[in-house]
């Protein structure tokens, strides 16, 4: 079950508990983890995470979210509401631009834009 092999994983120091969730303690083991896995099961992992932090109430848990969703595409993309992910998006700039997060938050704000399919004026108007 998950709850064991995250005690597991902690008490190895493969990974901490943090106020966000879990993070592995070193960034050479999130990098051979990631190594392992497929490209699609690192997608469905992205849309799994992203999706757990929509879910949550705070600026911090939408800059998440975006971090993860913004990692799938093709086919499991479609599985999400594009409009969604551009307001998150949207949130996560405005995370960003508060934290003088500047180039960050114009990413983000592309991504949105690029999400939207007809661009900037959907943008303009809905946002």
């Amino acid at each position: 079950n998950l709850d064991m092999l995250l005690r597991r994983a902690m008490k190895a120091n493969i990974l901490e508990k943090t106020n966000y969730g879990y993070q592995f303690t070193h960034d050479k083991l999130q990098a051979a983890f990631q190594e392992m896995l497929e490209k699609n099961e690192k997608e469905e992992m992205h849309l799994k995470i992203g999706t757990n932090f929509l879910t949550k109430n705070g600026e911090i848990f939408k800059y998440l979210a975006a971090l993860h969703l913004n990692s799938v595409t093709g086919s499991i993309l479609n599985k999400f509401d594009k409009t969604l992910l551009a307001k998150t998006n949207l949130q996560a700039a405005k995370y960003c631009e508060c934290r003088y997060g500047f180039v960050n938050a114009a990413d983000f704000i592309r991504t949105g834009v690029a999400l939207l399919g007809d661009g900037e004026q959907k943008w303009l108007t809905d946002f």
